[in-house]
C-alpha cells in the first residue's frame, strides 16, 4: 500500500496557507514548485517555491455505499465503494468493515 500525504503550504507570494490532501510524496514535493496558490494564483518561480508548514500521513476517507450499512476505509477492501457512495474524512459512529480492519491491521 502506498502512503498518501497531507501537505500544508505557505504561498511564497501572499503568505497565505493552503492544504493539498492525499498526495504521493513525489506530488507533494512537486507541488511546492509547480502548484499555483489558490488564494492569489501565483505560480512558484525557479528558486522560490511555496514553503512546507507541515507534512503528515493522510488518512483515507471513510466510504459507505449509498444503500450500504457498513463503512470502509481501505481502498484494497473487496467491498470498497467506487460508485454511488457517501464519504467522510473522519471516523463514523457506525459499523466499520471487518475486512478493512484486517487489511489495515487495526
Amino acid at each position: 500500500m502506498s502512503v498518501v500525504w497531507t501537505c500544508v503550504l505557505t504561498c511564497f507570494n501572499c503568505e497565505e496557507h493552503f492544504i493539498l490532501n492525499r498526495l504521493s510524496i513525489e506530488k507533494a514535493i512537486a507541488a511546492m514548485s509547480a502548484f499555483p496558490c489558490p488564494h492569489c494564483g501565483a505560480k512558484p518561480r525557479t528558486g522560490g517555491g511555496h514553503r512546507v508548514i507541515s507534512l503528515s500521513i493522510a488518512s483515507l476517507p471513510f466510504r459507505k455505499a449509498t444503500d450500504g450499512a457498513v463503512w470502509h476505509y481501505s481502498q484494497y477492501c473487496s467491498q470498497w465503494p467506487a460508485d454511488d457512495f457517501l464519504e467522510l474524512d473522519f471516523p463514523p459512529l457506525a459499523e466499520i468493515c471487518n475486512e478493512c480492519r484486517a487489511l489495515v491491521g487495526t
